[in-house]
């Protein structure tokens, strides 16, 4: 988050990948993961789409809106998949986790963080 607030949002695509505790007894803290610069990129539409649907399932999975968090994850992961050619690897985390979740929600007190034994 130090980063992030302090990066040129408006000159890089970014998006919100985890929540993540640094310190025992800290709050969590978003990790970010700058994609690239805003740059004259063919598939630079398709990115920024895609960056903006994924902060959006991250709100609605911090909200417990796992279903609808589901769906902004697969719109997103479908856009990077055509920009960059592959699978993205944090849209398919955080749908196996959105699906753990909705399947078996999280504690009242849970506060973003994953915290499934299993490997997510």
């Amino acid at each position: 988050e130090a980063t992030y607030s302090r990066i040129q949002r408006e000159s890089f695509i970014i998006r919100p990948v985890d929540f993540l505790v640094l310190c025992v007894g800290a709050r969590p803290e978003h990790v970010y993961n700058v994609m690239g610069r805003r740059s004259k990129d063919p598939h630079l539409a398709k990115k920024c789409q895609g960056a903006s649907l994924h902060a959006e399932g991250m709100e609605l999975y911090l909200a417990r809106d796992f279903q609808e968090a589901i769906k902004k994850f697969e719109q997103g992961g479908d856009l990077f998949q055509e920009a960059f050619g592959q699978p993205d690897y944090p849209s398919n985390l955080m749908l196996k986790r959105c699906r753990s979740y909705a399947e078996n929600p999280p504690p009242p007190t849970w506060d973003g963080v994953w915290d499934r034994a299993e490997k997510s």
